[in-house]
């Protein structure tokens, strides 16, 4: 799934995304396939969409 950063905070190591589907997903730090750990509002990225007990999370997060 594609989708686009919302917000991310690289001190605190968590972040959101809008998906393509409309459903907001959490990115946490620990999930980004990047050499670099931050990710600019408005950056495309692609995401394998994961559900747990806080809701959607993002899996496996690559800059497109």
């Amino acid at each position: 799934m594609t989708g686009k950063v919302t917000f991310y905070d690289a001190k605190k190591g968590y972040g959101y995304i809008a998906g393509e589907d409309g459903r907001n997903y959490l990115i946490e730090e620990r999930n980004l396939n990047t050499m670099t750990h931050t990710l600019p509002k408005g950056y495309m990225v692609s995401f394998a969409p994961a559900r747990n007990s806080r809701g959607y999370a993002a899996e496996d997060v690559t800059i497109c």
